[in-house]
């Protein structure tokens, strides 16, 4: 999607909390990020990326993550039909605690 909306991949930061869950699937979630050709780098080098740098006067309730912000002031739309769904135990967890309309 980064690709679509600034021709190009930007910086991300990837959070990861030390907590067991994450120490017991430590191994799966370096296979994704290397199968993605992702490599981790500091908050200082992620916001060096020019991204950072548009505009961030908008917001709305749900507090868009960076993707449909970026959309938002480069007037320019996601591809929704692109992105991977969630594991339907996931998006059955996200109904329950935020039930669509």
């Amino acid at each position: 999607a980064g690709l679509d909306l600034l021709g190009r991949r930007p910086a991300f930061v990837f959070l990861l909390h030390a907590c067991r869950l994450n120490a017991d699937v430590i191994d799966d979630l370096d296979a994704i990020l290397t199968s993605q050709n992702l490599q981790p780098v500091t908050l200082e080098a992620a916001m060096r990326d020019p991204a950072y740098k548009l505009s961030d006067a908008w917001a709305d309730p749900d507090g868009d993550e960076w993707l449909t912000r970026w959309a938002h002031v480069l007037k320019k739309n996601l591809p929704w039909d692109d992105f991977p769904n969630p594991p339907a135990d996931i998006a059955a967890e996200s109904e329950r605690l935020d039930p669509s309309d």
